[in-house]
C-alpha cells in the first residue's frame, strides 16, 4: 500500500498504539508528553496534512510517520510509530522507503532523523536504508543521521550549490532581506548566518567588505513577478536604488544595494 496523508482523527487511532511513557518516548521522541490526548500530540508534533502520512494495509491503519521540511535541500524524518498489531512484519521499513522517496520528489538533497542510541532495532533500520550517524550533531543519548539524496547529488555535481555574501551587520542584514524577500535565517555563532528560502542555499559572513560589480564582485541577481512594488519596499526597508528599473534583453531590472552596502539586482519578464 502507499501512504497517505494523515488526519486528526488518526492521531486518537496512533495515541492507543503509545500504552506508557516509555513507548511514548522511544516512538514519539523527547518533545512528545505522556499521557497523551489528540490536541495535545496534534500541537507538540505540529501535525499537519502535508507532514504527516498514515500508511494503511488491508484496511488496517499500521503506521504514521512525518516528513518535515527544514529548508529548500533538507528534510527531516520523524516519529515512525507502528500499529502494534504490524510491528515485525517490515512496515517500519516501507513507511520509510515511501517517505523517502517523497521527499526525493519534493526536491531534497538529503534527510535527517534523531533517533535514541538505545534503539538497537531502529538505529539497524535506518543503517539498512542507507542513514549514516554524524558524530558532530549526535551525543550520548542521540544519533542524528543523514541520507543523502545521490542521483540529485550526481545531478548537482558541478552546478552552483551554494553561495556566500559579506555583510558588516548581520542583525541588520537579517531585517532587511526577511522584511523585503521573506528570507529566513539560521544562526552559526556571531559571524556566519544561513539563509533559507532563498531559492539558493547560501549564507552571509560578517566581513567589513562590500561586494559591488564596480570593484569586480560576483553579482547576485533575485526575481520578482511585481518589480515596482519590490523597488519600492526595497528603499523602505533601507536600501538604496543605484540603477533605476531599465529594460534588457531577457526583461526588466534595477540595482540596488543592502544597508551593508553590497550591491544585488532584481529583475522581471518584458511588460507585455
Amino acid at each position: 500500500m502507499n501512504i497517505e496523508q494523515a488526519t486528526t482523527a488518526d492521531l486518537a487511532e496512533v495515541i492507543s498504539w503509545l500504552s506508557n511513557a516509555d513507548e511514548c518516548r522511544t516512538w514519539a521522541g523527547p518533545r512528545v508528553s505522556y499521557p497523551l490526548n489528540q490536541v495535545q500530540l496534534a500541537a507538540e508534533i505540529m501535525f499537519c496534512p502535508d507532514n504527516s502520512y498514515c500508511y494503511k494495509t488491508k484496511g488496517s491503519l499500521a503506521g504514521f510517520g512525518q516528513l518535515i521540511n527544514i529548508n529548500d535541500a533538507c528534510y527531516h524524518l520523524a516519529r515512525i510509530i507502528i500499529n502494534p498489531e504490524w510491528r515485525g512484519q517490515g512496515v517500519a521499513g516501507e513507511l520509510c522507503r515511501q517517505l523517502i522517496n517523497l521527499a526525493w520528489q519534493r526536491g531534497a538533497r538529503q534527510l535527517s532523523l534523531n533517533v535514541y542510541r538505545d534503539n538497537a532495532q531502529a538505529l539497524s533500520l535506518y543503517q539498512g536504508l542507507g542513514f549514516c550517524e554524524q558524530p558532530e550533531k549526535s551525543d550520548a543519548n542521540m544519533v542524528y543521521m543523514l541520507l543523502a539524496n545521490e542521483e540529485m547529488i550526481m545531478e548537482q555535481t558541478g552546478k552552483i550549490n551554494y553561495l556566500e555574501m559579506p555583510a558588516r551587520d548581520l542583525g541588520q542584514t537579517k531585517v532587511f532581506f526577511s522584511t523585503v524577500f521573506g528570507w529566513e535565517f539560521i544562526d552559526y555563532g556571531p559571524d556566519y548566518m544561513a539563509i533559507a528560502n532563498a531559492g539558493l542555499d547560501g549564507g552571509f559572513f560578517k566581513s567589513e567588505k562590500v561586494a559591488t560589480t564596480s570593484n569586480g564582485s560576483v553579482l547576485v541577481v533575485l526575481y520578482s513577478n511585481e518589480l515596482e512594488t519590490t523597488l519600492n519596499n526595497v528603499k523602505a526597508a533601507g536600501g538604496k536604488i543605484i540603477q533605476d528599473i531599465f529594460q534588457f534583453p531577457g526583461g526588466r531590472r534595477f540595482h540596488f544595494t543592502d544597508p551593508n552596502g553590497n550591491e544585488y539586482a532584481v529583475w522581471s519578464e518584458p511588460v507585455a
